[in-house]
């Protein structure tokens, strides 16, 4: 079992916790400009493209900065053969571990028999865990899942099957599949799944995940909850500052808004720009004239228009 960097990390630990369209390379470095946690989740990449396409085709998917160290490349696939050469890329383009995903609730995602899919196919998950470790040399190799599919009360099963074959660290998100982001996450079976995977192999790694609303509470529930780490996932969206002590003035949170579309845009161009109003939406609140500014951020189209607005907003 290689922990590689896992077993060097103060707890508890923070993590960024991987979100499609959001944790990408622009938002990373953003974060880790402003309060980087102790390890950085990219966005989850397909295994099943990047073996059918090619590694150029995700190059951006996997572009990270020197900066953003620890950093930890995401992969789902439901194909042993596919998540082998996915991980492989990842040591090779340097990435500190790999992660992968058997959590994700998306339906796309869940008729390939992957992310939260393979909860039902625990043999196949297992196959998945080991082609990974098999890849890899000198990064370890993590999960992130969910308590169960369609109930809490699978857990034990199916942690048990995954901590059998000894990734280094399992997190654990406090929701079902079938709950995808409803509903409040369940702290007590995410304890108890802890419990299970210590049952099985003490070595493991164990993060908690869902609905921590800042480093302060994320520190708190690895505490009481009995967590290595924990991972902040929505509740840094558009707010870097959840990884810090820091409450930012509307200064901050403007300058900082725009600097995370200036690097969005020289990354990715124009493409997707749209994908950046989640983040903005965030920025542009708690403050006097933020619902107004918001509003009229959110109806345009351009960099430029965005700043513009921004330059005219008086503070």
């Amino acid at each position: 079992m290689n922990s590689g960097f896992w077993k060097k990390l103060e707890k508890p630990f923070s993590v960024l916790a991987p979100m499609a369209g959001v944790t990408d390379f622009a938002f990373r470095q953003i974060l880790a400009e402003i309060a980087k946690p102790d390890v950085i989740y990219t966005e989850m990449v397909t295994t099943e493209g990047l073996y059918a396409k090619g590694e150029a085709e995700y190059a951006l998917q996997m572009k990270y900065g020197e900066n953003e160290r620890l950093i930890v490349a995401q992969i789902f696939g439901s194909d042993p053969k596919k998540i082998e050469a996915a991980a492989r890329i990842a040591e090779e383009r340097g990435f500190d571990g790999v992660d992968i995903n058997m959590g994700c609730p998306q339906d796309i995602v869940v008729r390939q028999g992957a992310g939260a899919g393979l909860i039902r196919t625990p043999e196949l998950a297992k196959e998945i865990i080991q082609a990974a470790k098999g890849a890899v040399k000198n990064i370890p190799v993590s999960v992130k899942t969910r308590t169960g599919f369609k109930s809490h009360e699978e857990f034990r099963g199916w942690i048990s099957s995954i901590a059998t074959e000894a990734p280094a660290a399992i997190t654990i998100h406090g929701r079902t599949r079938e709950m995808k982001g409803r509903g409040a996450a369940d702290w007590e079976m995410i304890r108890s799944a802890g419990e299970v995977i210590r049952e099985i192999n003490k070595e493991i790694i164990i993060l908690g995940n869902g609905d921590i609303r800042n480093i302060e509470d994320g520190e708190k529930k690895a505490g009481e909850y009995g967590m290595d780490g924990f991972m902040i996932g929505r509740a840094a969206i558009g707010n870097p500052w959840s990884f810090s002590r820091h409450n930012p003035s509307i200064e901050e949170k403007l300058t900082t808004m725009s600097r995370h579309m200036k690097i969005y845009h020289e990354t990715f161009g124009d493409a997707s720009f749209d994908r950046l109003k989640t983040h903005f939406s965030e920025y542009l609140s708690g403050f006097p004239g933020a619902k107004d500014l918001r509003e009229r951020v959110m109806l345009v189209k351009s960099p430029r228009e965005v700043e513009e607005i921004l330059a005219s907003f008086k503070v």
